[in-house]
């Protein structure tokens, strides 16, 4: 906890490894030193069976791995920061973590960067991790509202105390001198001074959230938030007023703000940050009038406390947020608490990335379920007899009436189905058939066929032997072809008599040809993001090498290095 880690470009971090010859990465591909990007490469004929590696001789170039330049960071930040990290970033796949004194070496061999600092920080349940992604949070000064924000990003279990301390220094203003306010929306929306030792996270400080620092005035006063107030026009009905709080408990809940009428339940949610999907998902379920009327009129004294994540709090935060929205007067809502909710209890959704509406409608409807379950304490255990050739519909009654002995809630009796499974023994002298039912909440529909699942696009630049420039070429293949099939695609698009069998695919990074590909590989394994350039060569046989011929020649050349 609290030692500090760095990130490294994954691609520049597997170049490294194979130059010093580390053990977790394969044998490099081979590329001649002296770049040329169309070469003539090697005779890659095929040794004996007994292993020989006459087969294998160069022709025009030496082979070898080329020393990586330098660390190139800049792929894995948004753009325009030096620091905030994309959100669609995987770990091993876009990036390593290293220890800072792993990065100060590599830093002082190599150069580059920018560097990408990160720490450790303890989770609210006990557990260590790097924080990847900080809150970017930007502050205001009052007495400079028109002024560009100060932006920082900070740790979302840092303390109240430990931001405004921060803002203070980095901004020149002593903290007796100021209250800090939540200034979401761009509006006072609650004091934070009541909770200096709380973390950011669990007073709904989330990410882009702007912070507001109220400066006293000439006669040593604070009057900016009490202005603001005032000047604010009294037009909310009285259940979207009280907007502002010089209270925290205000910030616990989600955001209402006024507007036009147009219709009972025409009401938007704000973006917070990559949160479309859950908006969307929320729009669904609250347009669901039987299940909307029963959250408006949720009797919150009888939910299931003993829930074994949620513990009634998810059902708390949804209704709560239902009664907002269809609220006369409502023109938006902030779904700031539901989105703290479901994140308490679902990781996956805790962040600002992209997530599948569908996912997140699942877990809502089960987080429902069980905070809604009359069913409470230890839940009988019932075993379901065998079908033996009765009804389907009698088998199935009696598997629901087995669902409903340990799940008894409206969300139930809204959603539960039963898939029917049949299960026959492929023996002729059993001929057994076991017929089973089992309840679900939600079934998936593909909206695409089988064929458009299994294709995907790629991008690709073409370099013609002999031709000044290049062109784009986009080819659609299955995700399970292989290069090769790819290859033929793309010069089938080209057409001009381009020869797929003359061709070859390289992965281009740093302005320098990563890897070739061999035709074997599996076109699922490129990503889209990847740079592809289609080359025409003389002889693309040079290129095709495979492992096992790989090994060898690199045997050879180790040998060929000890002698010399």
């Amino acid at each position: 906890e609290g030692s500090s880690y760095f990130l490294v470009n994954r691609r520049w971090y597997t170049e490294w490894l194979q130059w010093v010859g580390h053990p977790s990465v394969q044998s490099p591909q081979l590329r001649p030193a002296d770049p040329p990007l169309i070469a003539d490469g090697l005779d890659l004929s095929q040794g004996s069976a007994g292993g020989s590696t006459d087969g294998l001789r160069p022709r025009t170039h030496s082979w070898t791995k080329d020393r990586p330049g330098e660390i190139d960071n800049r792929d894995l930040l948004e753009v325009g920061s030096a620091t905030a990290m994309k959100r669609s970033l995987s770990e091993h796949a876009d990036y390593e973590i290293v220890p800072e004194d792993a990065w100060d070496l590599l830093y002082e061999w190599y150069g580059g960067g920018p560097p990408i600092k990160r720490r450790a920080i303890r989770e609210a349940n006990g557990g260590v991790m790097v924080e990847l992604f900080g809150l970017t949070l930007k502050a205001y000064r009052s007495s400079d509202m028109n002024g560009l924000p100060k932006e920082i990003i900070e740790s979302k279990y840092s303390t109240i105390r430990e931001l405004k301390e921060r803002l203070c220094t980095e901004m020149d203003l002593e903290p007796a001198d100021v209250r800090i306010w939540d200034f979401f929306d761009n509006r006072p929306f609650a004091s934070l001074e009541e909770e200096l030792d709380s973390y950011l996270h669990d007073k709904r400080i989330m990410d882009n959230n702007p912070i507001l620092l109220e400066e006293k005035d000439a006669n040593g006063q604070f009057t900016f938030v009490e202005e603001m107030k005032n000047a604010r026009e009294p037009s909310a009905p009285s259940s979207v007023s009280g907007y502002y709080s010089s209270s925290y408990h205000a910030c616990s809940a989600d955001v209402p703000t006024a507007g036009s009428v147009i219709q009972k339940g025409a009401c938007g949610l704000t973006n917070l940050g990559n949160t479309c999907f859950m908006n969307s998902s929320i729009q669904c379920l609250s347009n669901i009038p039987q299940l909307r009327e029963y959250f408006l009129d949720l009797d919150k004294e009888h939910l299931n406390r003993t829930a074994h994540k949620t513990q009634g709090k998810l059902a708390e935060a949804f209704a709560d947020l239902l009664k907002m929205m269809w609220t006369e007067g409502t023109a938006k809502v902030a779904p700031r608490n539901f989105k703290y909710q479901v994140g308490q209890f679902a990781e996956q959704f805790s962040g600002y990335g992209q997530q599948d509406s569908m996912e997140l409608i699942e877990y809502v409807l089960d987080g429902l379920k069980e905070d809604c379950n009359t069913v409470q304490g230890p839940k009988p255990y019932i075993e379901l007899k065998e079908a033996d050739g009765r009804p389907d519909s009698e088998v199935a009654r009696e598997a629901l009436d087995a669902y409903h002995q340990r799940n008894k809630s409206k969300v139930d009796d809204l959603f539960v189905g039963l898939f029917k499974s049949v299960v026959r023994c492929p023996l002729k002298e059993c001929g057994r058939v076991s017929v089973t039912f089992d309840p679900f909440l939600s079934a998936k529909l593909s909206l695409t066929s089988a064929a458009e699942q299994r294709g995907t696009t790629l991008s690709l630049l073409l370099v013609r032997d002999g031709v000044k420039g290049y062109h784009q070429v986009k080819v659609r293949v299955n995700k399970d072809a292989s290069v090769k099939e790819l290859i033929q695609a793309a010069a089938e698009e080209a057409g001009e008599g381009l020869e797929a069998s003359r061709c070859v695919l390289v992965e281009v990074w740093n302005k320098k040809v990563h890897q070739f590909f061999e035709e074997n590989t599996c076109v699922d394994s490129i990503r889209a993001e990847d740079n592809l350039l289609l080359t025409e060569v003389s002889d693309a046989t040079a290129f095709h090498v495979t492992k096992e011929q790989r090994a060898l020649l690199s045997k050879k050349r180790s040998r060929f290095c000890a002698y010399s």
